[in-house]
């Protein structure tokens, strides 16, 4: 059990860090081409409207609120004419480059990598080819993107090219976790052996 649980641990780590390497080729060098995220052009009027408006950090929508019958209509109204938006605004400020938002960022990649390597161990015997592994990371991984992230489509009206990119973006990703964690968990390892 103790080398089942450490072939885990040792998974679970490489799938973190090479999730952190594809999120770095990505979202560093890769995200412009793909047309994820558009250059700022925002007009710096309404940037200085924002900072100078006090609204605190939130993510905020416009059109918005619907919360009698007079905003409903208005919201309906309003958010067919256009436009609608979704503006997630951080008052503070935050360093793109701190060594915490890094940490941060391992500490989440690799609670996913477990929380997939925890699928295969409750999978069990069932899990005993690198095809049966990688099939079940990437369905599961599959699921969850297209769940999420064609939702934020359909549901909050996220431009294509946005939702596109986050798409590949993590698609990749899981196919990469899925191919780390079914080569290094074999059989033997998962036997605990």
């Amino acid at each position: 059990m103790v080398r089942k649980m450490r072939a885990a641990a040792i998974a679970s780590a490489l799938g973190a860090v090479a999730i952190l390497a594809w999120g770095m080729l990505f979202w560093g060098v890769l995200y412009s081409s793909v047309g994820v995220i558009k250059p700022d052009t925002l007009d710096p009027v309404i940037v200085e409207a924002l900072d100078v408006s006090g609204i605190p950090t939130g993510t905020y929508f416009h059109p918005w609120p619907r919360d009698t019958a007079d905003a409903k209509e208005a919201w309906g109204t309003n958010h067919t004419a256009g436009p609608f938006f979704r503006l997630s605004f951080v008052r503070e400020g935050t360093d793109p480059n701190s060594p915490r938002k890094l940490a941060i960022g391992v500490l989440h990649n690799f609670v996913v990598a477990a929380m997939a390597t925890g699928m295969i161990l409750l999978a069990g015997r069932g899990m005993g080819t690198f095809g049966s592994r990688f099939m079940l990371v990437s369905l599961g991984g599959l699921m969850g993107t297209v769940m999420i992230q064609a939702g934020d489509a359909v549901w909050f009206h996220m431009p294509l090219d946005y939702v596109l990119g986050e798409m590949l973006y993590q698609i990749i990703s899981w196919l990469l976790l899925a191919f780390i964690l079914s080569a290094y968990l074999t059989s033997t390892r998962l036997a605990g052996e």
